[in-house]
């Protein structure tokens, strides 16, 4: 019996310190994995910071580029910048039936093949526009009093006189450039050598202003 009871105090023993050599599975995680989680949290941050980073550079670019074209516009000149002009409107032109002449457009006014209207999408009316046909250079001016045209590609839709003068009446369809006319002209100032010329005036010397001395010379 007492064989038997020191091989089962031996067997304990060996249990015992087998379980304390083994880490239970409801123990405190391993080292390498806590070194791994930290790892990942750390390359988190460091995504997150180059993120905000790159936005940051991002936005100073941007306000750098807005500061350099203000510094432009402020120390440009009307010499170096004398007109300002919108960018014209690229696309295709067409033009009215002759059989249309004397139709109410949507404006209340008649067409009139012989003058130089045109439809537009979005132009107010009666406001000038300068149509450009960039295959031979012409140019005319013309002004809104219809709404058109609704098929695709095509921007403005001519009277017929317009059309002859651009010459597009063969072609029929003509890509133009359609910019907003503008009347008013930009002065400038006068070269430095450039001389006023004198005039030489002639006075009355209190002589009788109802029979001057010229009409004495052509009687005579």
């Amino acid at each position: 019996m007492q064989t038997i009871r020191r091989m089962a105090g031996g067997l304990l023993l060996a249990l015992l310190l087998l379980t304390a050599a083994t880490p239970s599975a409801y123990g405190r995680p391993k080292r390498p994995a806590r070194k791994h989680a930290v790892a990942k949290t750390n390359t988190k941050k460091k995504t997150k910071t180059a993120g905000i980073a790159k936005k940051k550079g991002k936005t100073k670019s941007a306000e750098a580029a807005s500061n350099a074209a203000d510094s432009i516009i402020k120390t440009s000149t009307l010499d170096e910048h004398p007109l300002i002009k919108a960018p014209a409107q690229k696309g295709k032109a067409s033009y009215y039936s002759l059989r249309i002449n004397g139709h109410k457009t949507s404006s209340g006014e008649r067409l009139n093949n012989d003058s130089l209207v045109c439809a537009h999408r979005t132009y107010p009316f009666n406001t000038r526009l300068l149509v450009r046909n960039p295959a031979n250079g012409k140019e005319v001016v013309v002004r809104v009093i219809d709404r058109g045209p609704y098929s695709k590609g095509r921007i403005v839709d001519l009277s017929y006189e317009a059309a002859r003068r651009l010459g597009m009446l063969s072609a029929g369809v003509a890509m133009v450039e359609v910019s907003v006319y503008n009347e008013t002209h930009v002065p400038y100032r006068p070269k430095d050598d450039y001389k006023v010329p004198e005039l030489e005036l002639e006075m009355n010397d209190g002589g009788d202003p109802l029979n001057p001395a010229w009409k004495k010379k052509q009687k005579e």
